[in-house]
């Protein structure tokens, strides 16, 4: 009965890679890059999570991640809390319609309910294990704000059952080359991983815990490209308060290198314009990310500008991987070299933090230090051999404190699989973040949006100084005009404006002449526009003219805004025909008293 049993098993096991080929030979089809990798995805998306990751940072990553991926790969996302909200199944990154689909859906993802990692952890392990394809690599990352937490879901499973799958995971990742990385975000730092740990070393990956969005963003940036083609990188973290901004780099690509230049905005980039692309490149932009690709030996320039809403951390870096050398059959040697030394020049050894504050950590993958082409590191470890900034080694993340400026120096060690060793010393200089440079300056760029004609120029007037923010007041209270000094076509009248009958939100000195019928041909008259001001009897003015405006004797500078009180009169002097005009402004609580 076994036997018939076993026969029967196995008749299966063919028909499914029949049915499966078809997905194989599609992957095989692209003679450019015949390798194939395939990454599944598993996010929390439990309750917790939404005020963790309020900035919905891990959906833009993952975005990230299938721009870089080439046409040959596959990618899957299953989103998880106490149920599998969603499962995509491995979707071809060579299927435009099945990407933008993967896009839209990750979009619409909710964050709610319990945390079950185990079912997630698995599902996303079965995404490759069950659909059969021919791949060159594998690995999953796991993105989870806690430990597996079912005390109040509904759907009767027992923490129990969560670790039984995760060790169902683990022995399922084993058996078919599958490296399991977990990515914690979560307040406690020091939070004990428990099974994670576990999990991602007995299959070759790491666990790392992070507890901002700076170090979230870059672990997991660095987890995705060490096991999607061990590329080596150091991606460094810098705030700008700056709105509209400017990214440039240099780069050098060697022979048989190709590299990818990545920024990243924890706050959302708009007007985004890539200043010069190469030939040769291609360039990826999403909402909150810039990444340029290099394939070809040569010296590239990478130009952007762009701007920000609001103060923004903006995590760049380079990651350079090394091409795959043709395979040419050798003859097998009678006994197999001896492995002496893992190690390479350092690339870090003054490696500067350029900023400090006590609620960060300054986080680095020290496998960028050692040659590792065989993948033969199996462990790495630190000492600190000088300095008060405390460190965590968790896999190749390394983790440092920041909360002094000081020098410091520690010792990472490499140990391969035959226990040979090699050391580098890495030395990190702490620098106080007063001692920094800001962003560089955009004043020319500014001033020639400032100076874009009619209302265009009035909105972005009121965009870059006030920073979008309206003011809760509506425009009040009354204006008289009569003219000093008039070489106009129209008649010289004296004129009162109630400023309610106009929008709330402030006019401009064009729109009140031609509400009475009035057409001024003075040059910029429609430069000077007037705005609520912060209390009910104030106006705000701000102008952009070539001509004179003065309040009392005080000259009103061009682009500045000024307040103007109840009984305030201003005089507007319009050079080219030589005009001018006196204002007088009343309150509306003034208005009443009369």
């Amino acid at each position: 009965m076994k036997l018939v049993l076993r026969r029967v098993l196995t008749v299966i096991m063919v028909l499914s890679l029949i049915m499966v080929k078809p997905l194989q030979t599609k992957a095989e089809g692209n003679e450019e890059t015949t390798e194939c990798n395939v990454i599944s995805i598993a996010i929390d998306v439990s309750g917790s999570m939404k005020k963790t990751d309020s900035h919905r940072h891990s959906i833009e990553l993952i975005k990230l991640c299938m721009d870089i991926c080439n046409e040959t790969d596959y990618l899957s996302v299953t989103a998880y809390n106490d149920q599998i909200v969603y499962h995509s199944g491995l979707v071809s990154m060579g299927n435009a319609e099945g990407k933008n689909k993967l896009v839209e859906e990750l979009d619409a993802l909710q964050f709610r309910g319990e945390t079950d990692n185990g079912l997630g952890l698995l599902k996303a392990t079965n995404a490759i294990v069950e659909a059969g394809l021919e791949y060159d690599n594998a690995f999953i990352i796991m993105i989870s704000d806690g430990n597996t937490d079912l005390e109040n879901s509904k759907t009767n499973r027992t923490t129990a059952d969560s670790d039984a799958d995760m060790e169902t995971s683990t022995q399922l990742a084993i058996d078919n080359d599958i490296m399991i990385n977990v990515v914690g975000y979560t307040d406690a730092y020091n939070q004990d991983t428990g099974l994670l740990s576990v999990v991602s070393a007995s299959t070759g990956g790491s666990t790392t815990i992070v507890n901002n969005a700076t170090q979230f963003v870059q672990v997991v940036l660095g987890t995705f490209f060490y096991g999607y083609e061990h590329g080596k990188a150091n991606f460094q973290a810098s705030e700008t308060t700056e709105i509209v901004n400017r990214y440039e780099t240099h780069t050098e690509v060697p022979k048989n290198q190709k590299c990818y230049e990545v920024l990243f905005s924890t706050e959302p980039m708009s007007d985004c314009e890539v200043v010069n692309v190469n030939e040769g490149v291609q360039v990826f932009r999403g909402k909150n990310y810039l990444i340029q690709r290099m394939d070809e030996e040569g010296q590239y320039d990478f130009k952007a500008i762009y701007s920000l809403e609001k103060t923004s951390t903006l995590i760049s870096g380079t990651v350079r991987v090394q091409k795959k050398e043709p395979v040419v059959a050798a003859p097998v040697p009678t006994a197999p070299p001896v492995v002496e030394d893992l190690g390479k020049a350092p690339k870090g050894q003054n490696v500067e933090k350029q900023m400090y504050t006590s609620k960060e950590a300054w986080v680095m993958d020290v496998s960028s230090l050692f040659e590792d082409e065989d993948g033969d590191i199996v462990k790495y470890s630190v000492t600190q051999n000088s300095g008060e900034a405390e460190c965590t080694l968790s896999g190749s993340m390394l983790s440092v404190t920041i909360d002094k400026a000081g020098k410091n120096e520690y010792l990472i060690v490499a140990e391969d699989s035959k226990q040979n060793k090699k050391e580098i010393a890495l030395g990190l200089e702490i620098v106080p973040a007063w001692k920094q440079y800001q962003g560089l300056l955009t004043i020319i760029l500014v001033c020639g949006i400032l100076l874009v004609a009619g209302v265009i120029c009035a909105y972005i007037i009121k965009a870059v100084l006030f920073g979008g923010k309206k003011t809760q007041n509506a425009i009040s209270g009354s204006i008289k005009a009569y003219f000093i000094d008039l070489k106009s076509k129209n008649e010289s009248v004296d004129l009162l404006w109630d400023l309610e009958d106009y929008p709330p939100e402030g006019v401009t000195l064009e729109e009140l002449f031609l509400s009475k019928g009035i057409k001024e041909s003075f040059k910029d008259i429609e430069k000077v526009c007037f705005y609520p001001g912060k209390n009910t009897n104030e106006l705000l003015l701000v102008h952009c003219m070539e001509g004179g405006i003065f309040l009392g004797d005080q000259n009103v500078k061009a682009n500045k805004p000024i307040t103007i009180s109840s009984g305030d009169i201003l005089y507007i002097s319009f050079a080219e025909n030589a005009s001018e005009i006196e204002m007088k402004y009343t309150a509306k609580s003034d208005c009443l008293n009369r």
